[in-house]
């Protein structure tokens, strides 16, 4: 196990939003996830580089990402 996933055993994602944040993206049905990854993709492009709060929005765009990538590799997988 390396460092790295070490550090997320320790109670963060691959994208490094906490844990239960990508616990309660993957209950989301798949309308709510697109919207929800629209909803932060906007918010992100709107956000200037120095905002508050623009690290964890893109921690959470982040955690979004990872999220698609999960559900299209387990549909594209199952076929």
């Amino acid at each position: 196990m390396s460092q790295r996933t070490g550090e997320r055993a320790a109670g963060q994602a691959a994208s490094g939003a906490p844990v239960g944040r990508a616990e309660s993206i993957r209950q989301l049905d798949d309308p709510a996830f697109l919207a929800e990854c629209r909803r932060v993709r906007e918010a992100l492009e709107r956000a200037p580089q120095d905002a508050v709060g623009r690290t964890e929005l893109a921690a959470l765009h982040d955690a979004l990402t990872e999220e698609f990538e999960r559900r299209a590799r387990a549909a594209w997988g199952s076929r």
